[in-house]
């Protein structure tokens, strides 16, 4: 079924024979450690002392990471690179990301062209399991921060494993793909299923992982991990740090209409696939598929990374507001404001699918009624909720799902 090497059977008995280390409710500081210590031991990079050091230390952090990056894709065959540039991780020349341009905002350097503001990196969105988005929405508290520094966690230990232990990996972790095409593509698998059982799903993510090349399949997590998540992890621990992920579990493309920063900036935004030629700022509609055989519906739901933080040298946290399009579910749009002061005050956020004003209105009003939850029904019975981790100001992590 899958190669010339393994049948199904073969492939349910490794998969339920394989140990892996998976992360999902390890207590946040615990889990932070694990990060920095695998950083530490598979790239001989310290994160934390790099991004203590000050830019200089930084940057040469960077340019170590860089030089591993680069390593893996010199190591690629001719026919990985086409597949590893076809998921937009490498170049059209052949060249992986530049790490240099994901950490622009802590090592400095010109600003590049980008949908988002001050120049922020969109990042492609990822592809979860109904049941995981469902745990993510009735997340409160330090759960919520718990839950994303799990999945990064998880990530890193994708990297030195083989194909069956990513596929274990992917499949205890929620996650089915990363970008709109590979959710697709892991879905039509799914949808041709004789049976729907864990064994058989496996199988699917698996089969995908085989037509992509295991090699490759690392590459991409390598390059998420350096050009995406350990920034944002070097970059929550600065004052007045946000970062919010917005699930769609809708049957319409949330696109971002209008984005407004009354104080801060944005360091990270978010796109529909990883082509850096076509950063597009849509979190796109739930992939839903139907399988006849077994009568029963399998729905993979996007999200996306919002990241903000204070302005350099600024006295005051990063105040903010987001909008998305009109859709069927949502007349009025969504709005999305947030507030993280720097170290006096609530965090808080708001959203509203109904509001008729602007970014900058929006972005006022939540300075004076957001509130760590908030949740709002449009007119056709959709719901818009957010949830905050903590009260306090200097950081905040957040889930806001449509529905």
């Amino acid at each position: 079924m899958f190669s010339n090497q393994m049948t199904f059977d073969q492939f349910e008995s490794a998969y339920n024979a394989k140990k892996v280390d998976v992360a999902n409710n390890l207590p946040y500081h615990e889990v932070i450690e694990r990060i920095w210590r695998h950083e530490k031991t598979v790239r001989g990079i310290d994160w934390r002392a790099a991004a203590a050091g000050g830019p200089d230390t930084l940057a040469a952090a960077v340019a170590k990471a860089q030089a591993w990056l680069d390593g893996q894709a010199r190591a690629l065959s001719a026919a990985e690179v086409k597949v590893a540039q076809d998921l937009g991780v490498l170049s059209k020349e052949g060249k992986p990301i530049e790490l240099a341009a994901f950490l622009r905002d802590a090592v400095g350097g010109a600003p590049v062209p980008a949908t988002f503001p001050d120049g922020a990196p969109s990042y492609t969105v990822w592809g979860w399991s109904s049941d995981t988005v469902a745990k993510y929405q009735a997340a409160r508290g330090n759960d919520v921060a718990t839950y994303v520094t799990n999945l990064v966690n998880n990530f890193q230990v994708m990297e030195q494993d083989d194909e069956v232990g990513i596929t274990k990996i992917c499949m205890q972790s929620g996650v089915i793909a990363f970008g709109a095409a590979a959710i697709k593509y892991v879905l039509n698998i799914i949808k041709t299923l004789v049976t729907l059982t864990e064994a058989t799903e496996a199988s699917a993510v698996f089969s995908g992982i085989l037509s992509v090349g295991a090699n490759v399949i690392r590459f991409m997590i390598s390059s998420i991990v350096l050009a995406i998540l350990v920034p944002l992890m070097i970059l929550m621990a600065k004052d007045a740090f946000g970062l919010f992920v917005i699930i769609n579990n809708t049957d319409s493309d949330l696109v971002m209409s209008d984005i407004v920063f009354t104080h801060g900036k944005c360091v990270s935004g978010f796109k529909a696939d990883a082509d850096a030629d076509n950063p597009q700022a849509i979190i796109p509609a739930k992939f839903v598929i139907e399988n006849l055989n077994v009568q029963t519906s399998y729905a993979a739901i996007s999200a996306g990374f919002l990241g903000v933080r204070k302005r350099d040298n600024a006295l005051v946290g990063t105040q903010g507001a987001i909008s998305f399009a009109s859709t069927s579910e949502f007349a009025s749009g969504i709005f999305l404001g947030w507030e993280v002061p720097l170290s006096i005050g609530s965090n808080r956020l708001l959203v509203s699918a109904n509001f008729t004003g602007s970014v900058d209105d929006f972005s006022n009003q939540t300075d004076d009624s957001g509130a760590l939850d908030s949740t709002d029904t449009s007119p056709a019975g959709h719901v818009i909720e957010g949830h905050m981790n903590a009260d306090g100001g200097s950081s905040a992590y957040a889930f806001v799902i449509a529905s």
